[in-house]
């Protein structure tokens, strides 16, 4: 924990000196998150995403951005993005927008999700990963065209590409197309399409993923090439009740899951300030020991910007599902409660 304190101390105290040399103003935004389990035998803790982002408007075209992460156990913290951004639409009178982005970064498609358990952006969801390298972006108006052309650092052989186009209206729906490498060569990538539309009071996700390149099975470890994955989600709002579902699939050189996982989920929802969760899993799949996967029954709070949530999870040994309301569980489920921070 000291060394952690020393090293923030020290960011925050270069942040702040040159916030005050530019005279600028710094926009922070974050997310904390925590998970406490007990089966009353052995209680344990989860961490959920916990970063902080530090936005600076240097001038009418410049901005930098600085991204900070803390690890499980509290006791790392390390930059998980850095960049200085240029609008270059601006300083040249562009009649399409572009920014070009320099430093340590990624290009990711979004976590459309329309289920509270989102198992329909299980396995769909790649980026060009945390990378140093150069971001162009190019904005058409109906459509934006983001890349990531990535070098890694002391790897010159293993670079990182993305390329993701965002059309954000074609009627209720909003799709992107991405192509990523993570390893190998330009032809050695993943591609798909990701949509999310809202008709009144449903809302829909759906995914689907072509991957190039060569995997190892998650429970196997078989070496499979040219695999493809699906996933869709829905969602149903009459106030104050709220049903979803979630399903995913994977497919060609692995056998059996081409039906995977399903989540479900039954709540109620009393104008954001407080409700009630009932969730279950269930698996497709001959990989896992078992089909049922559980049910995770909880109620929440959230005063202001935080949101608290009290459970009980309820599952076997060895089962694969990881609850509705909580980040992880014990081998078999426990009462938890979880809080989270978003500003």
């Amino acid at each position: 924990m000291k060394k952690l304190l020393i090293v923030l101390s020290a960011l925050v105290l270069a942040f702040g000196l040159a916030v005050s040399a530019l005279a600028v103003d710094v926009d922070v935004t974050g997310e904390l998150q925590w998970t406490g389990m007990t089966d009353f035998d052995a209680p344990n803790s989860y961490v959920g995403d916990n970063y902080l982002d530090f936005t600076m408007e240097v001038d009418d075209y410049n901005t930098v951005l600085l991204e900070l992460n803390i690890d499980e156990d509290f006791q790392n913290l390390w930059v998980d993005a850095w960049y200085v951004k240029t609008d270059l639409g601006a300083y040249f009178d562009l009649p399409v927008g572009l920014t070009n982005a320099i430093g340590w970064w990624s290009v990711t498609p979004s976590k459309f999700e329309a289920s509270g358990h989102a198992f329909e952006r299980t396995y769909i969801r790649y980026g060009s990963g945390s990378t140093s390298g150069i971001f162009p972006s190019v904005d058409f108006g109906q459509a934006t065209l983001d890349a990531a052309l990535g070098f890694q650092l002391g790897a010159p052989d293993t670079n990182n590409y993305a390329f993701l186009l965002t059309i954000p209206e074609i009627g209720p729906a909003m799709v992107e197309v991405f192509y990523v490498v993570t390893v190998g060569g330009l032809g050695d990538g993943n591609f798909g399409i990701d949509a999310n539309a809202t008709f009144d009071m449903i809302k829909v996700a759906a995914g689907f993923r072509y991957d190039l390149r060569d995997q190892a099975d998650r429970v196997t470890n078989t070496v499979y090439t040219e695999s493809w994955a699906w996933g869709v989600g829905a969602k149903f709002m009459s106030a104050p009740f709220v049903v979803d579902a979630g399903i995913n699939g994977v497919g060609g050189d692995v056998k059996d899951r081409t039906l995977d996982h399903l989540g479900a989920r039954v709540g109620v929802d009393m104008d954001g300030e407080y409700g009630a969760d009932v969730g279950i899993g269930y698996s497709f799949s001959d990989l896992d020991a078992e089909s049922f996967g559980g049910v995770d029954i909880s109620g929440w709070i959230a005063p202001g910007a935080t949101t608290w949530r009290v459970g009980y999870l309820v599952k076997e040994a060895g089962s694969w599902y990881g609850g509705y309301g909580c980040d992880g569980s014990l081998a078999e489920g426990g009462l938890y409660v979880r809080g989270s921070l978003k500003f």
